[in-house]
């Protein structure tokens, strides 16, 4: 909206500037004309003052000041004297006074020295009669063209002040006479003006409309033009307009009435877009976050109803979205509780089954004679014991995908110390696990690779003195890490093998390397630096089989017990 009525306010911004530059131009000529009728007298008087100059300049030359005076004073009322200077600007006669002076201004007599044959000057001071002048000097020369002096008709400025006329003018315009300098005489608001305006003056330039201040702190608008030939200049003014004039309220109508359109149409454009739009978009915002946190049982299309139809009906439709959502989520979660549930029921038989297995295979044990045969089936039970320990906690746990291996390795340990009879053979075992979440499918292996390490730890590692087992699962920033350390004093399990990285050709080795496989893992075994016997399992990360600890998804609440 702001866009579309854009080149509205542009053009009514163009159009204001050309009101403005109109009328301002129109004060200004105003100005000029006024000035123009008002110099008429003064202008004729001024010319005829220096025609009787060329014309009596031999006369008075000759000393005839006083009668020239005379016989020019009703021709030229404004001719106040008549003076003969010599050469170095002494007066020779004056029609109003014998003695002799010098002349105001030696700068004068200097410039007509120099060849200038008529000034025109600046407003001066007379000391004698404490008023000011304005003179026309007039250089007198021999029949050789040598300088001899000159004539002067001073004038004084309250007397060409009186030549100003005007009529039918506004009454608040006000005419004066300048010098160069910036005096103004006859003038009722200014007394001095800024010489600078006088030297922008240009013959083939219009004068300017010039703003200035007056005594009273009244701004005013300015015109000021030569008369006749410079020396002499007119200074009209009248006030500037304010606010209310028929200028301001030109530029007003130009601009101002395009701006408040725009305003307006702005304003009414937000309310309008407030009210029916954004409002209701606000609202359909926040619903779609609740729908999105899961709460589709909130009903809102009621809130609707005195919203636009547009907005009504996506309300209703987001309401009946969210109940189809809800629906099928309810028979979602109902089929997935069901499936759990049945996969926990299975993950429990199979416990039980194996547990019964361990039994047959406890009771097999004690009919065999055979030590060979009797630690054969006690492995078995070894490593079934492990698998039933995964799915007890398979089934205990929330989630059916994933073992928290921590609890689980520790229940694991446990039971292999007890069963294993590390306490009655001076076998000490110690752990430090990381808290980590795998897959379900990784901890059968990870659990059966423990077993097979620490069973072959017990039956070839340890002499009557007893030992030490030390496990260590640690996460790395790209690996899992599974250490068993035995404190051996033999090597018969290792079947000649000792430095890490190398492995045994029994059926326990052969297994752990069997469960790294299946864990894209890498499997090392051999002796240490402290002469007991490592194996280490290096399981890589992955998105797939890895997952981040969410304590809330464990039910269980202390490790398995066997």
């Amino acid at each position: 909206m702001a866009a579309a009525l854009s080149p509205i306010l542009i053009l009514g911004a163009v159009e204001s500037f050309f009101n403005a530059q109109s009328a301002k131009e129109s004060r200004r000529l105003e100005l000029l004309a006024a000035g123009d009728e008002a110099v008429d007298d003064l202008e004729q008087s001024l010319f005829l003052a220096e025609s009787m100059l060329e014309v009596f300049s031999p006369v008075v030359a000759s000393g005839e000041c006083k009668r020239i005076k005379a016989d020019l004073q009703r021709t030229l009322p404004i001719l106040t004297n008549v003076i003969h200077f010599d050469a170095n600007g002494q007066s020779v006669c004056s029609s109003v006074s014998d003695i002799p002076h010098p002349i105001t201004n030696m700068d004068w007599v200097e410039e007509l020295r120099d060849g200038a044959q008529m000034i025109r000057t600046d407003a001066f001071y007379g000391p004698i009669s404490e008023t000011y002048f304005f003179s026309l000097l007039k250089r007198l020369e021999d029949e050789d063209g040598n300088f001899t002096g000159l004539v002067a008709f001073s004038m004084r400025a309250d007397a060409l002040v009186t030549l100003l006329k005007f009529n039918d003018f506004d009454p608040d315009i006000d005419i004066a006479i300048s010098d160069r300098d910036g005096r103004l005489f006859g003038s009722v608001h200014f007394a001095q003006v800024p010489s600078e305006w006088f030297d922008e003056l240009s013959d083939k330039k219009p004068p300017p409309l010039l703003v200035f201040r007056d005594a009273s702190g009244v701004q005013r608008d300015i015109t000021v033009t030569g008369v006749a030939t410079e020396g002499v200049y007119v200074v009209v003014s009248r006030p500037a307009p304010g606010l209310l004039s028929e200028f301001t309220i030109a530029q007003i109508s130009g601009f101002g009435l395009p701006m408040l359109a725009f305003t307006i149409a702005l304003i009414a454009v937000w309310f309008s877009v407030d009210r029916l739009v954004l409002k209701w978009l606000t609202r359909l915002k926040r619903i779609a976050k609740i729908y999105g946190a899961g709460k589709y049982n909130l009903r809102t299309a009621h809130h609707f109803e005195p919203a636009p139809e547009e907005f009504a009906e996506f309300a209703e439709a987001m309401d009946q979205m969210a109940h189809k959502v809800d629906t099928r989520d309810t028979s979602l979660r109902e089929a997935l509780e069901k499936r759990d549930q049945a996969v926990k029921e299975i993950h429990h038989r199979v416990k039980n089954n194996l547990q019964i297995v361990t039994s047959f295979l406890r009771l097999q044990s004690r009919t065999v004679r055979d030590q060979s045969a009797r630690s054969a089936i006690a492995s078995a039970q070894h490593r079934i014991n492990a698998l039933s320990t995964v799915h007890e906690t398979l089934y205990q746990n929330e989630q059916l995908d994933s073992v928290e291996l921590k609890p689980f390795l520790e229940g694991l340990l446990e039971h292999l110390s007890n069963a294993l009879g590390m306490e009655d053979s001076s076998v000490e075992m110690e752990w430090s696990l990381d808290n980590v979440v795998r897959k379900s499918d990784d901890s059968i292996p990870i659990a059966l690779f423990i077993v097979e390490a620490i069973t072959n730890s017990m039956k070839y590692a340890f002499d009557e003195s007893g030992g030490k087992i030390l496990i260590k699962l640690e996460k790395t920033d790209t690996t899992l890490e599974l250490t068993i350390k035995d404190s051996s004093y033999a090597s018969d399990w290792q079947s000649g093998s000792d430095a890490l990285g190398q492995k045994g050709d029994g059926l326990g080795s052969k297994l752990m390397d069997a469960f790294a496989r299946q864990l894209r893992a890498e499997f090392k075994a051999g002796s240490d630096a402290d002469n007991g016997y490592c194996v280490e399992l290096i399981i890589p990360h992955s998105a797939a089989d890895e997952k981040p600890l969410d304590p809330h998804s464990f039910r269980q609440k202390e490790p398995p017990r066997f």
